[in-house]
């Protein structure tokens, strides 16, 4: 994901990888730093946590925002048999645009057919003559699912996915996609009509060679931004490809019951799969309104089934992202607020500067730092944003912007021993004691939240900041 700031003038960069702190250097000592699993800002990351639905209406902190689109707004005309198609992107570039406004990244789903709202198939494939299917399972009386294994659909499909990625792949606005598409509410799958036809319902299911010429298309037309899937069993020939998400998160997650999400996922052989793909979903929205009022969560139960322990479905499967819209639309007490923050810190990556090792320069030879940064989260950091380095004064004023580099952070994996990495540049500074030097990861939305370490150094002396240490400079 190329979503970077231009690299500043006047930098030289060296990056190691180290399992273990080093030795004192001749001229500056590692110095150790202290964790705060509170530090401010932590609750609103960007890029991990839960989502409402477009823009929350209380003050519970978050950074990404979750947007359904039809079909049928985007993709508004074309030929089956000329494979010419027009398109409309204002309904996508105004949720872009909105979220971007409040400091948000969105995390969105486009769908053909949503139970109880209307036809989201474009209309010019049923004027072509796409068989269109009434159904009144989930309390459906609007919307039809359209022939899914319809060569004119499936081609149409294929198009507006490269278009897709052509119009937002990269694009620093954007989260995470969610391939949708296919199924009701965009989740792969037809349930009751489907392949276990015992029940006396019809077989509506996709092949899995059209699901197959589906996702061969999205991983051609996203090479920067992630897509992730419903199914874990949806290919094996790009199961690897993508990330997944669970959309009945803490009810139907854990091991158990074969179909639920996680023995899925360990079916398919991608346990080990959030190492390079995130992990999403949504809470089962039955649970949402009690499920913060107490810690651990309590067991309550719907349609006769107990609900899952949240810490133990955020441990296994290594979730990034939750859509969880009550919490954002209602009134939460202190208890739910509290806990529901809790499990909101739980997400995805928490970076940590467990030391740091700052020799203090002269005034002509560079300004160098090691750090030591760890991962102490449950999942990677999955886009490698840059890191940048300021220089203030004894007064806490900017007198320095040094520069920016990356130093791979999807790379530093949960669980691992810190990884070193060493920036060195040249500063121009006066001789004088008291500056400080200052990091931050550069989120390259342009008033996107900050990116908050577990320090408690972090936002010291500037907001959004992490100060890695003092130092002096002589002549």
């Amino acid at each position: 994901m190329s979503l970077s700031p231009p690299r500043a003038l006047a930098l030289t960069l060296s990056v190691a990888l180290s399992t273990a702190t080093s030795a004192p250097a001749a001229s500056g000592a590692w110095e150790g730093q202290t964790y705060n699993g509170n530090a401010p800002g932590l609750e609103s990351n960007p890029l991990k946590g839960f989502m409402p639905f477009g823009a929350a209406t209380n003050n519970v902190p978050y950074s990404m925002e979750w947007y359904y689109l039809p079909l049928n707004s985007l993709m508004t005309g074309g030929n089956s048999s000329s494979g010419t198609y027009s398109y409309n992107w204002a309904g996508l570039d105004s949720a872009m645009a909105a979220a971007a406004s409040r400091g948000n990244q969105i995390v969105f789903r486009i769908y053909l057919d949503y139970p109880g709202q209307a036809v989201a198939t474009p209309q010019f494939l049923i004027n072509e003559g796409l068989p269109m299917r009434s159904y009144s399972d989930y309390g459906n009386s609007s919307s039809k699912a359209p022939d899914w294994n319809n060569g004119s659909l499936i081609k149409a499909l294929e198009s507006f996915i490269s278009a897709l990625g052509q119009h937002i792949d990269g694009d620093a606005r954007v989260a995470y996609v969610t391939a949708g598409l296919y199924g009701y509410w965009g989740e792969w799958h037809t349930y009751p009509q489907d392949s276990d036809t015992s029940d006396g319902k019809p077989n509506w299911e996709m092949s899995q060679a059209n699901k197959d010429r589906l996702l061969a298309r999205y991983k051609s037309a996203f090479t920067r931004t992630h897509v992730l899937v419903r199914d874990p069993l949806a290919s094996a020939t790009y199961k690897n490809d993508f990330g997944y998400h669970d959309d009945s998160f803490a009810y139907e997650t854990l091991p158990g019951v074969s179909w639920h999400f996680w023995p899925k996922m360990q079916s398919a052989g991608l346990s080990e799969n959030w190492r390079r793909r995130p992990m999403g979903g949504e809470q089962r929205p039955e649970m949402q309104p009690t499920m913060w009022n107490s810690w651990p969560n309590p067991v309550e139960y719907y349609y006769g089934t107990p609900t899952e322990n949240e810490e133990t479905s955020i441990k296994t499967t290594h979730a990034t992202w939750l859509i969880n819209h009550w919490m954002f639309s209602n009134t939460l007490s202190s208890t739910q607020r509290n806990n529901a923050l809790r499990a909101q810190k739980m997400l995805g990556y928490e970076l940590f500067v467990s030391s740091v090792r700052l020799p203090n320069p002269t005034t002509s030879s560079p300004l160098s730092v090691d750090i030591n940064l760890e991962n102490r989260g449950v999942a990677p950091f999955y886009y490698d944003w840059k890191l940048e380095f300021i220089v203030l004064n004894a007064s806490n004023t900017l007198v320095k912007t040094l520069g920016t580099t990356q130093v791979n952070l999807p790379g530093i994996q949960p669980g691992s021993a810190a990884s070193t990495k060493s920036f060195s540049a040249t500063h121009g500074l006066s001789a004088g004691t008291g500056y400080k030097l200052l990091m931050r990861v550069v989120n390259p939305l342009a008033n996107g939240k900050p990116v908050s370490f577990a320090n408690a150094k972090q936002g010291q002396d500037r907001a959004g900041w992490l100060t890695l240490g003092s130092f002096d400079v002589s002549m």
